[in-house]
């Protein structure tokens, strides 16, 4: 009886002595991250749409953390509609930096009550169509920074921020009148600098193709018209 008494008090002891290395090595799922990639940047931490997966939001990109396996992984969320849910979560990521966006640098046309950012290149069709389609409505105010994704678009913008009168030469450039010319262009300092600030806007947003809008503080990748439409319409202007 006295040998069962000993037995019994050492495993007790053996107990109390492991339960504060256990509660120790008791991680939260994002300290595991932090632990198993100490190098990985990341601005937000949070559940995803699956359950036992982290949402990890870097710079524009969207990961997701297995805290159970320690697994980082590198892909996109897809429901059986065909929605995916990354892509969807990465817009509203960087819809959350359009107050960085520097108003100030950009072409502005109109007045209107909505707010339209948009990202484009002058030899984009899609921009183009985006373009007719702003050019017909009243009630949006348009800061338009360029994004030419080559030399021969590079030399329109050049050409439109070169003009005495920008906004003229923004409609024709994008109505196709000098297609198929050389555009006229200037070396000017001024016009450098604000080339550069909308690349570097631009980078810094992670967008990687045109056109790029922000309606009334809402991201929309391409020219969704109907969605844009919807966003004019049905949602409280910014300003």
């Amino acid at each position: 009886m006295r040998g069962k008494r000993i037995v019994t008090t050492a495993f007790a002891l053996l107990f109390l002595f492991l339960l504060p290395i256990a509660a120790s090595e008791a991680l939260t799922p994002e300290e595991s991250l932090k632990k198993n990639f100490p190098d990985l940047a990341y601005e937000a931490f949070g559940p995803s749409p699956v359950k036992g997966l982290y949402e990890v939001a870097s710079g524009m990109q969207i990961y997701y953390y297995a805290p159970e396996a320690e697994i980082l992984i590198v892909g996109q969320l897809v429901a059986k509609d065909g929605n995916n849910l990354t892509a969807a979560r990465k817009l509203e990521v960087i819809a959350g930096k359009v107050k960085e966006i520097p108003l100030e640098k950009a072409l502005k046309i109109g007045n209107g009550e909505n707010q339209v950012i948009e990202f484009s290149d002058p030899d984009c069709g899609y921009c183009r169509k985006a373009s007719e389609f702003f050019s017909k409505r009243e009630d949006v105010t348009r800061y338009i920074f360029f994004f030419p994704l080559s030399e021969q678009s590079e030399t329109k913008v050049r050409h439109i921020l070169c003009s005495a009168d920008r906004e003229r030469a923004y409609k024709n450039v994008y109505e196709g009148k000098p297609d198929g010319t050389v555009c006229a262009v200037c070396k000017d300092e001024k016009v450098e600098a604000i080339i550069k600030a909308d690349r570097d806007a631009g980078n810094r947003l992670g967008i990687e193709g045109t056109p790029f809008f922000f309606i009334n503080g809402k991201a929309v990748a391409g020219a969704d018209l109907q969605l844009i439409e919807k966003l004019l319409t049905g949602r409280r202007p910014l300003h």
